[in-house]
């Protein structure tokens, strides 16, 4: 529960002032306290900067108004197929199919990215001008936990890195 209990800090400001990524979630926002720190920062990175919302819903720990905010302050989302049927519902978007969806939100929040993670059926990952689909590694699970921020470190290396979508 580290992450309730988070203030704002002038060495959290120049850490974000020059950072070149930034990834939050609902959980670290289910604080008043820390919501606001969340918020502050996303708000005080570069305008350059990955600012990657890794949704996250867990139990009730969160509220419309929270992964709206959230996806204002991003320029890149990532969840998983069961995170995103309530995401669109929360937001009042439709599509056909998961790429419609992903785009939609890159539409309506000024989303570089959008990134939806499928298990062992691996990943797609939607901008405004390009879908990719990529391949799980097909390994023995002996554990899921972390493997979402796993995922997302890996992500934001290639990103930060330059390599496309595909790579």
């Amino acid at each position: 529960v580290a992450w309730d209990h988070m203030d704002w800090s002038p060495k959290i400001e120049r850490v974000v002032k020059r950072a070149e990524a930034l990834t939050f979630g609902t959980l670290a926002q289910r604080t008043l306290q820390s919501r606001n720190t969340v918020r502050h920062a996303a708000g005080a990175t570069p305008p350059r900067a990955w600012r990657l919302f890794d949704v996250n819903l867990r139990q009730d720990f969160y509220d419309s108004e929270t992964i709206r905010t959230s996806l204002t302050l991003a320029n890149a989302v990532k969840m998983n197929e069961r995170e995103l049927p309530e995401v669109a519902r929360r937001c009042g978007i439709r599509g056909e199919t998961e790429s419609d969806i992903l785009l939609a939100l890159c539409d309506k929040f000024a989303l570089r990215l959008a990134v939806l993670t499928r298990g062992t059926r691996g990943a797609l990952l939607r901008s405004h001008t390009l879908s990719v689909e990529v391949s799980a590694p097909q390994l023995p699970v002996v554990d899921f936990v972390g493997s979402g921020e796993a995922f997302t470190a890996a992500l934001l290396t290639g990103l930060l890195e330059g390599l496309s979508l595909d790579q």
